[in-house]
């Protein structure tokens, strides 16, 4: 069942992450894990699919010049979106454990709050409009034959999404390749900006900002890929997204409005 946190903590001291501190966040959420049940975190940690998404830091942090600073006793906070119930229940297992740490600082566990939940069941629709609007909040990268993508490939991203869906939904709810393959949208419109994210040992550049989406008029496919979509904002899109990057929220457009017409084109960095 996918259920998103929000998760607060207070850093013990000064810190400085690389990049928007998705990488170190990931690192915390690991050793989480490790506490809850070790032999789980092994396993998460060599599997392809990661059964969750993460946010950058939403809130306590400043981002500039490539790095995100944060202060020792302020609290600051990220979103956490899991994609089984398996996950949830070793992740709050392992958030009481005594020590944690965000890059070099020892932080304590303020709060872990439940923001939404969803059944995979309740996610299967027809789309709600004619046009889906999806706005990219983190840089997002797509990846095909081992190539990084800074662009929004239609066919990669759809596969990515049906691949995950399918990893995690129930097998009675499985898409099938061919109703993807069918039912691609087709571009409207977009506002797009690359970016450059660091991590320890890579760089890579990803896209953020709006698409607009018109969903193909035959009713399984539309219903499948709408359904996609949705799971989009609880699965992220594309690579790395247990480490902060392919964020995206998900809107319907009922008439003729344009990206250019919605606020904020950015990535979420403080």
């Amino acid at each position: 069942m996918p259920v998103s946190f929000q998760v607060y903590l207070v850093p013990e001291g000064d810190t400085r992450l690389l990049g928007l501190g998705g990488e170190a966040i990931h690192g915390f959420v690991f050793s989480a894990l490790l506490a809850g049940d070790p032999h789980y975190a092994r396993r998460v940690h060599q599997s392809a699919h990661k059964p969750f998404s993460l946010s950058p830091f939403t809130e306590g942090a400043v981002v500039q010049g490539g790095y995100t600073f944060l202060t020792g006793g302020q609290t600051t906070a990220f979103n956490i979106s899991f994609l089984d119930d398996e996950a949830v229940n070793i992740f709050a297992r392992g958030l009481q454990s005594a020590t944690h740490r965000v890059g070099d600082a020892p932080v304590r566990v303020a709060d872990c709050v439940l923001e939404a939940s969803a059944s995979y069941e309740s996610l299967v629709a027809d789309a709600e409009g004619k046009v889906a609007l999806l706005e990219f909040l983190t840089p997002t990268v797509l990846k095909k034959a081992g190539h990084d993508l800074p662009l929004p490939e239609l066919q990669t991203m759809l596969s990515s999404l049906r691949v995950r869906w399918n990893v995690f939904a129930p097998p009675r709810l499985n898409v099938p390749a061919d109703l993807v393959e069918k039912g691609r949208p087709r571009f409207r419109h977009f506002r797009l900006r690359s970016g450059m994210i660091r991590f320890h040992r890579f760089a890579t550049v990803g896209f953020y900002g709006f698409t607009e989406l018109v969903l193909p008029e035959e009713v399984e496919p539309r219903r499948w890929t709408a359904t996609l979509l949705r799971y989009s904002a609880w699965s992220g899109i594309g690579h790395r997204t247990a480490m902060g990057l392919g964020r995206v929220r998900l809107s319907w457009v009922q008439g003729t409005g344009r990206a250019s017409e919605h606020p904020g084109d950015g990535p979420v960095q403080s």
